[in-house]
């Protein structure tokens, strides 16, 4: 999807969908596949990209049967990670806490002399939107 994350989050929700209607049997098996987490979304200077992690034991997943869903294979990588709780858009979506981690992440690395590329960078989330104790969120940044 192309949208600036930070002020127009208004296409999440449906692309969550489209990956959630994947692992529920939209694909050429009609196989359903467990849901893993954390929920990625990859962000570029163009576009977010939304990913589910693969279980294991799909190493080789069916294809989808929505042209706007893909399998990608991540390669390997290292990041710098930043990891904070609570709603990651505040309690009622007032204040955008990834981008709060993403900026205290970035000022730190730089503070240590770190090389860090943040054209690309990646958001997760490791609960369901119905958990309201116990949340956990991230925000990764590749090293360089």
């Amino acid at each position: 999807m192309e949208t600036d994350f930070w002020e127009d989050r208004s296409q999440m929700s449906g692309v969550f969908m489209r990956l959630f209607r994947y692992i529920t049997g939209a694909n050429e098996q009609k196989q359903k596949i467990d849901m893993t987490v954390p929920v990625v979304n990859t962000h570029t200077k163009d576009a977010v990209y939304m990913a589910f992690f693969m279980p294991p034991e799909h190493s080789n997943p069916p294809q989808p049967t929505d042209s706007n869903v893909r399998i990608y294979r991540a390669p390997k990588g290292q990041f710098y990670v930043k990891s904070f709780s609570g709603f990651a858009y505040g309690f009622f979506g007032n204040k955008n806490y990834f981008k709060v981690a993403l900026t205290d992440l970035i000022q730190k690395m730089e503070d240590a002399s770190q090389t860090v590329d943040d054209t690309m960078f990646f958001t997760a989330s490791y609960n369901s939107p119905w958990d309201f104790f116990g949340r956990h969120n991230e925000v990764w940044i590749p090293k360089a």
